[in-house]
């Protein structure tokens, strides 16, 4: 969530899967650590509440077609008077407001795409013929003003009436504040799930640090979701990598005493009476296999 000047609460969603925010991400934006849309769904009633009390939604996805999936059930499980002209989408997603902005606008890393090129990184300067501007789910309308670009949100966003060159119109509106976040996002952007460092290579006697790229072959050994992994730890742990939505579920534990750890609070999860009935059977059997993993992983340790 970010907060700006004054009373004005605006929450900046990524509503693509967490290993797509992994290569390029947004500076701020919230993070559902999804696998897949019905997972967004998911997280979307646990915070029914937050988004309810947003001033405004702005979402964004890789090319524009999830977020108005995404939008539509915002407004119906949050309530469509509730919500009525504050839920926004960028337009056209990442892939048309890097063709708008490249390397000058906010977006920091590559755009994932789901096909042989993996990651699209920014092209070049922006263009200046055109502007970008967000739309809401009922009526079509641009972002209030080029405040909300001080604030972090995406400059695409916010409207120009002027076609002025976006590199200086993007320079002007940002902070210095916002500058330095974007830039620690981008150190971030390409960074191992595993250990948080990056690749390193020689080159004509020089130390070369370089982003993680996803590989096909590097998944979670859990979930089968891609994972972000440097080539230090895919050598190092082979096919026992895990993906940060795994660990965070205590499955990326390494020692004895980790590993434990989470079987014990796989087992108090499986007890929760939120997972009992038919309708939480595909929950139950989730819970089930990654106990077992973990069982697996601890008799391994002997």
């Amino acid at each position: 969530m970010l907060s700006g000047q004054g009373a004005t609460n605006t929450i900046l969603l990524d509503v693509r899967n967490h290993y797509e925010q992994l290569v390029g991400r947004f500076t701020g934006a919230t993070n559902p650590m999804t696998r897949s849309f019905g997972e967004f769904v998911s997280w979307v009633d646990e915070h029914v509440d937050e988004l309810q009390g947003a001033d405004r939604v702005l979402m964004y996805c890789t090319g524009g077609v999830r977020c108005e999936k995404a939008s539509a059930y915002v407004n119906m499980a949050v309530g469509a008077g509730s919500t009525a002209g504050k839920v926004m989408q960028l337009q056209g997603g990442i892939h048309r407001y890097l063709e708008e902005y490249g390397e000058a606008g906010l977006f920091c890393g590559s755009n994932f795409v789901f096909d042989n090129r993996v990651e699209v990184p920014p092209q070049g300067k922006a263009q200046t013929t055109t502007t970008a501007t967000a739309t809401t789910t009922t009526t079509t309308a641009s972002a209030a003003n080029g405040s909300e670009s001080r604030r972090g949100l995406p400059e695409a966003l916010s409207e120009s009436s002027k076609p002025a060159d976006v590199s200086e119109r993007t320079a002007g509106s940002i902070s210095s504040a916002i500058r330095r976040k974007v830039e620690e996002t981008k150190l971030a952007v390409g960074s191992c799930e595993e250990c948080g460092g990056k690749n390193v290579a020689e080159s004509a006697g020089t130390r070369l640090v370089l982003p993680v790229r996803l590989q096909d072959g590097v998944r979670c050994r859990s979930c089968r979701m891609l994972v972000m992994a440097c080539d230090a730890c895919t050598q190092r742990h082979g096919i026992d990598l895990f993906c940060s939505k795994c660990r965070a579920e205590g499955l990326g534990g390494r020692g004895r005493m980790e590993i434990q750890s989470g079987i014990d609070s796989l087992k108090r999860r499986f007890e929760n009476p939120r997972f009992r009935g038919r309708r939480n059977k595909s929950r139950r059997l989730a819970l089930r296999r990654k106990l077992a993993l973990l069982e697996e992983r601890y008799r391994e340790l002997d």
